[in-house]
């Protein structure tokens, strides 16, 4: 079992995302590993990883001779790289290559859009995503109560804003209030709301004053917002509508099996279009056009064989190694 070694996640300090994306594998794992964030001191932080001295490896503990790396983001895998050059026997999982080659890990995880191939790259759509048995109990605890009063259906709505790829403009905004509209008309159902750090603050004012004329609940995003806000989101809807500007955000919303509408955005990028055009092949969701689908969507499973495959693989190290 991979249990039975030491295991470290090191990840880009301040990629929040990334981390949730590792710690979801380690828990698809079993592991429970030591944590570190990992940020290069001034003035090398400003300059590329191949200009990097090892003293910047100085801020991390002494490593065993055999232990378990999981790496996430582009300093990260400067960090396995070295690291593994210095002791071949630790076994280095990184997600996303930043600087590096796949051939500089024992494995690689690396998502479809990216179009990374090598024998050691392990491809998965969009993210990855999972959310433990657990934490699924505490957030309908959490959200249960609070929308047991709504009228049924339930549309979970999770809401985005401007990004370097999208725009979320006034007709984007307007195209979400009709779909909004739509669900109450056509579902006699209510709405169960949230925004992002991204929302414009226009916006979630006249997303507020809409919520107190129809049925709905809406939890707007604060900097202190409660962690099973989105988990509980997934947990109590019938339905999701997501914004589409956020690839982690579609790829956890695709993990419950229920449907799942993409509102299109203006903007756009060749990466978006590669990650929707493989999310709507694989059945994880659709792209709303006016109606909602009433089917339910392909649960994403994709976790799950990424670390089935890990594991394998970690039964071939331990025989190498002896």
């Amino acid at each position: 079992m991979m249990t039975s070694l030491p295991s470290f996640l090191i990840y880009d300090k301040g990629k929040i995302g990334t981390l949730r994306q590792l710690e979801a594998l380690t828990r698809a794992l079993g592991l429970s590993p030591e944590t570190h964030a990992f940020k290069s001191a001034a003035p090398w932080k400003s300059l590329p990883t191949w200009a990097w001295p090892s003293s910047c490896l100085s801020s991390l503990p002494p490593l065993p001779q055999k232990a378990i790396l999981l790496g996430g983001g582009r300093h990260s895998a400067w960090v396995l790289k070295k690291l593994k050059q210095k002791n071949p026997n630790l076994l280095t999982i990184q997600l996303f290559k930043g600087d590096c080659s796949a051939k500089d890990f024992d494995l690689l995880l690396s998502p479809h859009h990216d179009v990374v191939i090598g024998p050691n790259v392990l491809s998965f759509t969009g993210a990855l995503a999972n959310t433990s048995s657990d934490r699924k109990a505490q957030a309908r605890d959490f959200l249960g109560p609070q929308t047991k009063t709504l009228s049924k259906p339930l549309l979970g709505v999770l809401i985005g804003g401007p990004s370097k790829t999208f725009s979320f403009n006034k007709d984007d905004q307007k195209a979400l209030f009709e779909a909004l509209e739509s669900w109450c008309a056509t579902t006699n159902g209510s709405c169960v709301i949230t925004t992002s750090r991204r929302t414009p603050s226009a916006f979630v004012t006249e997303l507020t004053t809409w919520c107190t004329r129809h049925p709905s609940l809406f939890l707007p995003w604060e900097e202190q917002q409660n962690p099973l806000t989105l988990p509980g989101i997934l947990e109590v809807a019938d339905h999701l509508l997501l914004t589409q500007d956020s690839i982690s955000m579609a790829m956890e919303a695709s993990t419950t099996g229920k449907p799942v509408s993409i509102l299109p955005l203006h903007g756009g990028s060749s990466k978006f279009n590669r990650f929707y055009e493989r999310f709507f092949e694989k059945g994880y969701g659709y792209s709303y056009a006016g109606t909602f689908d009433k089917k339910g969507s392909t649960q994403n499973k994709e976790l799950l064989k990424i670390a089935k495959h890990i594991d394998d693989s970690f039964q071939h190290y331990n025989k190498k190694l002896g």
